[in-house]
């Protein structure tokens, strides 16, 4: 049976193809003393202060399960959650950053 072919699915690029080969960088912005960046260093240590949180809580989870307290595994889900929506804005505003400043 031939693949199926989808319209928005491309096949990955061969290694020695240029579209496997990295972009390069935007130019600076000028008259932008945060980039590359302290902004971009700043943006990072956000998300993986998400990240450690999230881990933090789902560790604390498996436990709660574990010792089957309903009302602390149902606050720490819903803790998770909010730290995941947290972690998603901070991931886009440094993809963001990323696509502005080139950094």
């Amino acid at each position: 049976m031939p693949p199926i072919e989808h319209p928005d699915i491309r096949p990955r690029p061969s290694a020695d193809s240029d579209e496997a080969q990295p972009r390069p960088l935007k130019a600076k912005v000028p008259g932008n003393p945060l980039c590359p960046c302290a902004e971009q260093q700043r943006l990072i240590e956000e998300v993986q202060r998400h990240l450690v949180l999230i881990v933090e809580l789902s560790r604390a989870i498996s436990e709660a399960v574990a010792s089957r307290n309903e009302n602390l595994t149902y606050e720490l889900d819903r803790q998770v959650e909010a730290e995941l929506g947290r972690n998603e804005r901070a991931l886009g505003a440094l993809r963001q950053h990323r696509l502005d400043h080139g950094c």
